[in-house]
């Protein structure tokens, strides 16, 4: 079954970087910020969920997505070898298992029709 692209691919490529930019840059700044009670577990996950969703709907096809996956998995484990690197950010393995499923679950998304989201947004825009 052929999927149609969206008509600004390339607009929401870069936004889709943007997103990749601010959750590293997020990731490795030092913040104040209450991520007791697992908070940041939710936090990690919505941040690859979306990710992953994002380029999935963007990159449509088992084998680009399973690139992305993997791709975002490995991203999510690098930056908290990295947490561990600053000396003001810690390293967390419960994290790295929160974004490998917010990464799973953005996959299993975009195998249901809402992979046409982008689509609608356009048609809306227009």
């Amino acid at each position: 079954m052929s999927i149609a692209e969206p008509r600004h691919r390339r607009v929401w490529l870069v936004l889709g970087w943007v997103m990749v930019v601010a959750v590293l840059v997020l990731s490795l700044i030092p913040l104040s910020v209450d991520l007791s009670e697992g908070r940041d577990k939710v936090s990690h996950f919505v941040a690859y969920g979306s990710l992953m969703f994002w380029f999935g709907m963007l990159y449509p096809g088992w084998r680009k997505q399973a690139a992305a996956a993997l791709g975002f998995v490995a991203m999510g484990i690098a930056v908290e070898y990295l947490q561990r690197l600053t000396g003001y950010r810690s390293f967390d393995v419960a994290d790295m298992v929160a974004d490998a499923i917010g990464v799973a679950l953005g996959w299993v998304m975009v195998q249901t029709p809402l992979r046409r989201a982008l689509l609608w947004v356009e048609a809306r825009l227009v």
